[in-house]
């Protein structure tokens, strides 16, 4: 036993050693995307080849997608199909792609910035194609898929000699589409021996039709037929069976999963060859070789394949096949029905003969092999007692041959304990190796590597697994080797919350976070510098910083400087250049003091809107003043007011004859009260008297609408009538006449439309007026400039529609002026946003006011408008002062 026990670990030392090494490398994973449905078996074939060629790589991880595109492929499928894999991508991590058909290619190629990630693009089974598709595309190579229709046209007019016509079955979808070059050009080619048509854009049954009445001097060629004219979709083998059933004449195709459906065969294409040719591809584009480098291959294998019941059926003679024809459905002899066995014996008895022959020469020599064995064996056990590897071998019924001493250290046990027992009762634990130790004595694979967590009474080990079937025949063992690499997952795993940790630090930051190394390479780049230059992280590690950011490419001495000397450098509000506009920028440089790391992280803040809202502070400062001022003014207006108010209304109660002291001291200065009337009726004295008075009335609203306006919010809010502060503000607004503006408010009309009775709005009246007043003065000013430069006389007119809702209250303020553009509609709310000249406005208004509206009152504010035809804000305000949830 222990001999035995010293051949197993001596024939599979090695191979546990190099695989060991090996699995030290990190696995690579493929996505395979099929244009059609798992079942179909062109698709099946493809990824049968696919998998047989990367399974040889045991760190290649295949996953396998269907777009189910013969079913249907319309837009809002595709736009469906890719939102799906761009969640997928976000989870996974893949290498390269490998596509089958047009469809898939098409799809990946149209999104691969976006959602793939310009991954290497390996294609098969794509017909006719054509290599200006990857004139705009890197990284793009394959297998093209071209059917050669004209040999089986020559062979068919051998087999069949009497056919003179010839009818192409065909479907319209991008397979067939694309096929139809190739026949046209075989009808060129073949137009003397045949009459040729096409069975195309028919309904199954239509098309069955015409198959029935077809002439029986004619041969039917399938190419694809999914897609009926009525967008029914038939499975391959369901359409042939269809059409064979529906005729007796002879039916050839171009591809060999036909055979066995009702097709007699052809020159086919080899599907699952093309399979495999792809997975050749990829395996070299893993190993390192740019797909650029690797020429499309232009012609996919094919060869002459039939059917052996339809040969019979059809009368055809073999020997008029071609000598390299292969032909499936051949009656089984024995030695067909029995190969594998015959072929075994065979080998056995050679084998055998060649032991005997061996053991014959070689007797005399095998004491001092024994010899030479028992050292090497000695040394083999010292090499794998010394291992840090836990090595077990079982058997088929998982009894424990043999092992380390590493097991008995893990486990505590006594080697008597472990020997000849069964590997799960001795260590329960491993029962989660099972799948891979079965896997490898029922064929499926000679050698199983994972990575599992195994839970023991005390604790978790995280282990790299790798189990081995011993190929020679008469030992149906399997070794079992396992490796704790729990404290290396941990640092693994501390490692990547420090670098997400990191990331996710900078990549929460607004400011443009870089790194660079000592030769000014990027070697971290935040989201926030992505956004400002367009460009991912992924795409710019490793490239100069300065070809990346050229903007503050006269900063590189001073970067230089701080990483020499290792001191930081401060740049504030230095002026840079973005787009053609300068902005300005607060530029830090940070030396990178570590021993390892060389270099400098550099934060980049865009402080152009704050450096502008400074200047707005100061102009809004000296605003604030202006306004005091104007309060002022006007309470000592209201003062003379007042007196001229008090005389008019003095001078018209002095006349009133009604008055018994006006009538005594009339009579003592001798006058007739009522004749003094008469003159003044006559003279209009009465008129200008009230006017005097309406006039006084009129100065002093307008002074209380000033002082309201000035007057700061109060912290409280009120309910107010809404359609008054509309009408205060209206008229506040008619006095703002001004010559270089060149508007006078009160030639516009103004139609008011308010719904009765209005519900109480609580809000802060001030800020509302002046919300309404910004966009009242706006609109004014935009319709007498356009007015200006109109020959129309047109009228200008705001329509204002207060309109009361359940919950709410909505205001409308419509003039008919000249509009916005889309454009300049979206930005109206933004802060220093204007199309006016700087002498005219700086762009706050309309944003305060938005600002008063959506956050002080929790309202909505929006604007609809079309270039010539006027603009509408709107504003919707909660009565209570609160959203309506």
């Amino acid at each position: 036993m222990k001999r035995r026990l010293t051949i197993t670990f001596l024939i599979f030392i090695i191979p546990c050693i190099s695989a060991a090494v090996s699995l030290e490398d990190t696995s690579m994973h493929v996505l395979l995307i099929n244009s059609y449905h798992s079942g179909y078996k062109w698709t099946d074939d493809i990824t049968q080849g696919v998998l047989e060629t990367l399974n040889e790589n045991k760190n290649i991880i295949l996953s396998i997608e269907y777009m189910d595109s013969k079913k249907q492929f319309d837009t809002e499928y595709r736009r469906l199909l890719a939102e799906l894999f761009k969640y997928k991508m976000t989870k996974n991590n893949f290498e390269l792609i490998i596509v089958s058909d047009d469809n898939a290619l098409n799809f990946v190629l149209d999104n691969n910035d976006t959602i793939f990630k310009n991954l290497p693009v390996v294609f098969c089974g794509i017909n006719e194609f054509d290599p200006a598709m990857l004139k705009t595309k890197k990284n793009v190579t394959g297998v093209n898929e071209n059917a050669d229709f004209n040999k089986t046209l020559k062979l068919i007019h051998k087999l069949h000699p009497d056919a003179r016509n010839f009818k192409f079955i065909i479907d319209s979808s991008v397979s067939g589409s694309k096929i139809m070059n190739s026949i046209n050009a075989s009808i060129y080619e073949n137009g003397d021996i045949f009459s040729f048509e096409l069975y195309k854009d028919m309904s199954m049954s239509e098309l069955l039709n015409k198959i029935k009445n077809t002439s029986r001097d004619s041969v039917l060629f399938y190419t694809f037929y999914s897609l009926d004219s009525t967008g029914n979709f038939f499975e391959f083998n369901e359409s042939i069976r269809m059409i064979s059933e529906s005729t007796d004449l002879p039916i050839y195709g171009a591809w060999d999963f036909y055979l066995g459906y009702g097709v007699i065969g052809g020159f086919m294409i080899r599907t699952k060859s093309q399979g495999v040719t792809a997975g050749k591809i990829a395996l070299q584009i893993l190993g390192g070789t740019p797909a650029e480098n690797i020429p499309v291959i232009m012609n996919c294998e094919k060869k002459f394949m039939f059917d052996y019941n339809l040969i019979g059926k059809f009368n055809i003679n073999e020997k008029e096949l071609p000598q390299e024809s292969e032909i499936i459905g051949l009656p089984r002899t024995f030695y067909t029905q029995n190969r594998s066995l015959v072929l075994t014996v065979s080998i056995y008895i050679a084998v055998l003969l060649l032991i005997i022959f061996i053991l014959a020469v070689n007797m005399s020599a095998r004491i001092s092999a024994e010899k030479k064995l028992t050292k090497t064996k000695d040394f083999l056990r010292d090499i794998i007692e010394s291992m840090p590897s836990m090595l077990i071998t079982v058997d088929e019924k998982r009894t424990v041959i043999g092992f380390n001493k590493k097991v008995c250290d893990y486990s505590g046990l006594n080697p008597g304990l472990i020997k000849d027992g069964n590997i799960f009762k001795v260590f329960p634990e491993f029962l989660i190796l099972e799948p891979l130790i079965n896997g490898v004595f029922s064929g499926k694979k000679n050698i199983f590597n994972r990575s599992i967590d195994i839970q023991n009474k005390n604790s978790v080990m995280s282990a790299l697994v790798s189990v081995y079937r011993l190929s020679d025949s008469l030992l149906r063992e399997a070794v079992i080797r396992i490796d704790d690499v729990t404290e290396k997952v941990q640092r693994q795993e501390e490692m990547s919350k420090l670098r997400n940790l990191l990331a996710d630090i900078t990549n929460s930051m607004s400011s443009i976070i870089a790194a660079v190394d000592k030769d000014m390479n990027i070697i971290q780049w935040n989201s926030a510098a992505e956004k400002q230059t367009g460009i991912k992280s992924a795409d710019c590690i490793g490239l100069k910083f300065f070809e990346v950011y050229p903007p503050v490419e006269k900063y590189s001495h001073f970067i230089s400087e701080a990483i020499t000397t290792k001191t930081e450098k401060e740049f504030i509000k230095a002026h840079i250049v973005v787009n053609n506009e300068t902005r300005y920028f607060d530029i830090l440089i940070f030396p990178l003091t570590g021993k390892n790391n060389i270099g400098a992280v550099i934060r980049i803040d865009d402080v152009t809107e704050r450096s502008k809202m400074e200047e707005v502070l100061i102009q809004s400062e000296k605003m604030m003043s202006v306004g005091g001022l104007a309060a002022g003014m006007a309470h000592e207006i209201n003062n003379p007011l007042a007196g001229i108010m008090q005389g008019a209304q003095v001078l018209q109660l002095a006349i009133d004859p009604e008055i018994p002291k006006n009538r005594k001291i009339a009579e003592d200065a001798g006058l007739s009260l009522p004749m003094l009337q008469k003159y003044f009726e006559e003279r209009k004295l009465f008129n200008i008297i009230d006017t005097i008075v309406n006039s006084v009335q009129r100065a002093a609203d307008i002074v209380t609408n000033m002082l309201s306006f000035s007057r700061k919010t109060s912290a409280n809010m009120e309910f107010v009538n809404l359609a008054e502060i509309m009408d205060r503000t209206i008229e506040l607004a008619k006095n703002d006449y001004d010559l270089k503006k060149k508007f006078d408010f009160k030639r516009i009309d103004i139609i008011r439309n308010y719904s009765q009775p209005l519900q109480l709005v609580k809000c802060h009246s001030s800020e509302i007026q002046q919300v309404i007043f910004n966009i009242l003065k706006n609109g004014a000013q935009a319709m007498m400039e356009n007015s200006q430069n109109s020959e129309t006389d047109r009228k200008n007119r705001f329509t204002i529609n207060i309109i009361q809702k359940v919950h709410h209250i909505i205001m409308e303020i419509e003039d008919n002026g000249p509009g916005m553009s889309e454009e300049v509609r979206k930005r109206v709310f933004e802060p220093f946003f204007t199309t006016k000249s700087s002498s005219k406005g700086i762009g706050l208004g309309l944003s305060v006011s938005y600002f008063i509206i959506t956050e002080n009152h929790k309202g909505t504010m929006n604007v609809n408008s079309v270039p010539g035809a006027g603009s509408k804000f709107i504003i919707n305000l909660p009565v209570n002062g609160e959203t309506d949830g």
